[in-house]
């Protein structure tokens, strides 16, 4: 049975006496459907309401996705099997729709919710890392780690925590019965910045020089964020256009190269056939001359012959 108010004034997700109710967006960010789920084995059940229904702030909203993307690529680029999401409710306890938090950034093992409405622990993989970043209308509420909350509910093996209001950043690792402080490092790129390593994701957390969380790869790398990655692919499609303009203006000096090449090859050629053609008519003219100069010796050879018989016959 599903239930439409529109809008909703802000109740709990399981307000209703008789029957889990929990929200699910509407195409308008302050208008709710409101859909009540009794099957526990819809996924929708262990759903609760985003954090954007506390109006966060658009500091950590840029910062939530900044951060989820850059891990999603990550993984991506090394061809990981391993899933990330946001603001994905986790629920730990079958049948409890009380049982569940929203982490702003989750990353498990297969198998992976997919388009689920909920991650369910008893349905998929194990969490290996869950990200908080604090927002100015939940700081009383989310000021702080909730570390005992999740030792004592889904034990990610790394849970992160960010408020951007402060720069407050800490890693804990989850060692089988508390999460304990991962030690802060000052790598020589980071210029004094302090960082963390996440064993787990071999990513670095920490700040930049401008403030706002970052994340490096394992060779202290930036991810880059939206913003820088359109600046990064304008600057890379205009370089990408000057090479191939540099690219064609070569060709074309190279084709007329070629061409004054051919000209020259074949003025060349005909200077060659000219010459050749010139031997051969010398050659003739010397042929023909060395034929008349022995039909004037056969001649001369003769005439002398007719005149030693003319004498013979006058004597």
């Amino acid at each position: 049975m599903t239930v439409v108010e529109t809008p909703l004034p802000r109740l709990q997700p399981w307000e209703d006496p008789d029957h889990p109710a929990f929200y699910t967006r509407q195409p308008h960010p302050h208008a709710y459907e409101r859909k009540i789920v009794t099957d526990p084995n819809d996924p929708a059940f262990y759903w609760v309401a985003p954090e954007d229904d506390l109006m966060q702030v658009m500091l950590h909203s840029h910062t939530m996705v900044y951060a989820w993307q850059a891990i999603r690529r990550v993984l991506t680029h090394r061809r990981s099997t391993r899933w990330a999401a946001h603001d994905l409710p986790a629920a730990w306890r079958r049948n409890d729709p009380k049982a569940v938090l929203a982490p702003d950034r989750l990353v498990g093992e297969p198998p992976s919710p997919g388009e689920s409405e909920s991650y369910r622990q008893w349905d998929h993989g194990h969490l290996r890392f869950v990200g908080e970043i604090a927002s100015k209308s939940s700081v009383d509420e989310d000021a702080f780690p909730k570390t005992a909350r999740y030792a004592e509910s889904l034990q990610p093996d790394e849970y992160l925590f960010y408020n951007p209001a402060n720069d407050d950043l800490v890693l804990y690792r989850w060692d089988g019965t508390r999460y304990v402080n991962l030690p802060s490092q000052q790598p020589a790129w980071a210029a004094g910045r302090v960082c963390y390593w996440s064993p787990v994701l071999e990513l670095w957390f920490g700040t930049d020089a401008t403030g706002g969380l970052r994340v490096y790869d394992r060779d202290g790398s930036p991810i880059a964020r939206e913003e820088e990655q359109t600046v990064q692919l304008d600057e890379a499609t205009a370089r990408a256009e000057q090479e191939a303009e540099a690219r064609r203006r070569e060709t074309a000096r190279a084709d007329q190269e070629a061409e004054a090449r051919r000209r020259e090859t074949a003025r060349a050629d005909q200077e060659a056939a000219r010459a050749a053609e010139a031997e051969r008519l010398a050659a003739d003219a010397r042929r023909e001359a060395a034929a008349q100069q022995a039909r004037v010796e056969e001649l001369t050879r003769r005439l002398a012959e007719l005149e030693r018989r003319t004498g013979s016959l006058d004597m």
